[in-house]
């Protein structure tokens, strides 16, 4: 493992930031005071410039957070998010002029939000990534080379399809997926026989033993339109001396633990051959950049599409399409797409000018004063002084959905960092954490985030999680730390995580707490609120169906900031919300209506 040199002075640390006390306390504080929380639902959209230069686990697009700050802050006053991620708050802050504090326990979580927020010279950027795909293009150009099948002439490789090699586990006989699975309309086929022995079989990870092309999208030179055709053989690619990482991938872990089973044992096993030796051409060549601003940001757009050259994209053969990852979790496919590297950096190109143009005319050269971001836990902000900060916006790690710092290992290998996992605010078999783990860490963040928040001002805290349990670890974090629920709201990010349309029991919206500091610390009184009357009143006021207000992902996400806000323990676990629906209410296709005629069960 080699480590990466970028030296971006008193802006960025992949560890704790030295100046962050004294950018905390240079800070400007203006006399606004804000008794209303802010009282109505957002929705984001995936389409900002800055949300689509780089891919998270989990992001809030900046136009959500937006609302909120202008809401609870005035212009130059200091915005902390101690649950960074890729930055977005800090676009948003920037953007509104606004100060803000970013800060991440994940080294990869704070160099994505630096390269955000950091202001960049538009044409010097455009000339030095266009500098870097000109250097490259030579050395991965042939890897992509092949032939048209209508015309004979020379054709580029968009992107190839890999399938999985599988024994059979009756007689040892090695088969491609493909060729025995494959149905007519492009769906696998469940159970399939065994090409030599004709037993009948299953596709079962443990009997994975490798992979190989089948397929393979072109683009003609000559202006014919192949589309498709069959994989020709793999070529024989040199790695021409550039380096990589070759980690191994550690055994036992809760989410990379699937890519052990499929065999993978090392970083470098995420990808082909071809890819992994061009992703490394152009690592050396972002890595050799001389200003270290724009060396940054030379690595960032090589880490941008790092996901989608490795072996984790899916192919959907029933679309002719491969979309793009699956957020929020790692494993690999039967059927994956390798698709072309030249092509992707250079359609980066773009993508990151245009982030970098959007940030510039809402700050400019001065944005880099106006931003410190600190690689630490989030349970020890002790570098910051007690009330120094204005407002305090943040989307935690929701408990047991998502692993960052296993998910973090196909970039933080390339960049030579680690996340030390010990204060990982999740719930996790492999770190020995339960919820009441989760719980304590979250606490003394919202504790640390209450010392330094000023007298009476404001927290907003974004969550999902469909587990009542893990929402009760919130609730009492919040409430031991000293603040006071005063609103919720939800929030439609306008896209959602694999887990969040796969995973039994998954939900849709989250819920935004709104939380304003109190004094003193101490514990409030409950008042008791009927989950049934509260889904009475939340169909009562929404509109007709068709609508968002209806749906059972929506209702969960109210009820549940609802008991929050009353201080009641969160009882119902999303399956349980649609017993509750089904007890009491009437369902009209995917929505529900109030039904007050309808017979209650005896008690």
């Amino acid at each position: 493992m080699t480590k990466v040199s970028i030296g971006l002075g008193p802006v960025w640390a992949p560890g704790k930031n030295e100046h962050l006390g004294a950018f905390a306390a240079a800070g400007t504080h203006s006399a606004k005071r804000i008794s209303a929380p802010f009282a109505r639902d957002v929705r984001g959209t995936k389409g900002s410039p800055a949300y689509r230069a780089h891919m998270y686990h989990t992001k809030v697009p900046p136009e959500a957070i937006a609302p909120y700050i202008e809401h609870y802050t005035a212009r130059g006053e200091t915005v902390l998010d101690p649950f960074c991620g890729s930055g977005m708050t800090g676009v948003a802050a920037l953007r509104l002029g606004r100060r803000a504090i970013l800060n991440d326990l994940s080294p990869f979580a704070t160099f994505l939000a630096c390269n955000q927020t950091l202001p960049v010279d538009l044409a010097d950027l455009r000339k030095t990534l266009r500098a870097i795909l000109g250097q490259v293009r030579p050395i991965l150009e042939p890897m992509y080379q092949s032939v048209c099948p209508h015309c004979d002439g020379p054709a580029t490789l968009k992107y190839a399809v890999w399938s999985d090699v599988l024994r059979c586990p009756e007689c040892d006989h090695k088969y491609v997926l493909w060729d025995v699975a494959m149905q007519d309309d492009g769906r696998l086929k469940q159970e399939y026989r065994c090409p030599a022995c004709r037993a009948e079989l299953r596709k079962k990870l443990k009997d994975r033993v490798g992979s190989e092309p089948v397929l393979e999208h072109l683009r003609c030179r000559g202006g014919c339109d192949p589309s498709e055709a069959p994989a020709g053989p793999v070529p024989d690619i040199a790695d021409n001396g550039f380096w990589y990482p070759t980690d191994p991938i550690p055994e036992g872990l809760d989410e990379l633990s699937r890519v052990h089973r499929s065999g993978i044992r090392t970083v470098d096993g995420l990808f082909t051959r071809r890819n992994r030796a061009a992703l490394a051409a152009l690592w050396d060549a972002a890595g050799r950049v001389e200003r270290p601003d724009l060396r940054a940001r030379s690595l960032f757009a090589v880490t941008a599409i790092m996901v989608r050259a490795s072996r984790l994209i899916k192919y959907l053969h029933t679309r002719r399409m491969a979309p793009g990852p699956i957020i929020g979790t790692m494993y690999l496919p039967s059927l994956s797409a390798e698709i072309n590297v030249l092509d992707m950096f250079s359609r980066r190109i773009s993508a990151l000018c245009r982030a970098a143009e959007d940030l510039r005319p809402h700050r400019g050269e001065e944005a880099a004063e106006d931003v410190c971001i600190t690689t630490q836990s989030a349970t020890d902000l002790s570098a910051i002084p007690d009330n120094s900060v204005d407002y305090v916006f943040t989307d935690p790690p929701f408990g047991h959905n998502i692993m960052y710092s296993e998910l973090n290992l196909l970039w933080e290998s390339w960049l030579g960092w680690r996340t030390d996992a010990s204060d990982e605010a999740v719930v996790s078999r492999s770190q020995g954490k339960d919820v009441s783990d989760y719980g304590g860490l979250m606490a003394a963040a919202f504790g640390e985030a209450r010392r330094v928040l000023r007298p009476g001002r404001w927290m907003t805290l974004v969550f999902h999680n469909t587990r009542a349990d893990v929402w009760n670890a919130i609730r009492r974090g919040v409430e031991s730390a000293g603040f006071q629920v005063e609103a919720v709201q939800t929030l439609d990010k306008s896209h959602e995580t694999f887990k969040q349309v796969s995973a039994d029991g998954a939900v849709g919206y989250d819920v935004v707490v709104n939380c304003r500091k109190t004094a003193p610390v101490g514990g409030r009184q409950i008042t008791f609120a009927d989950p049934v009357r509260i889904l009475e009143d939340l169909l009562d006021g929404a509109p007709d169906p068709p609508c968002k207000e209806r749906t059972a992902r929506y209702l969960h996400a109210r009820l549940t900031g609802e008991l929050v806000r009353a201080g009641q323990p969160v009882s119902l676990d999303y399956r349980e919300l649609l017993d509750l629906l089904e007890e009491h209410f009437t369902r009209h296709g995917k929505y529900w209506l109030r039904c007050p005629t309808k017979k209650q069960k005896p008690s």
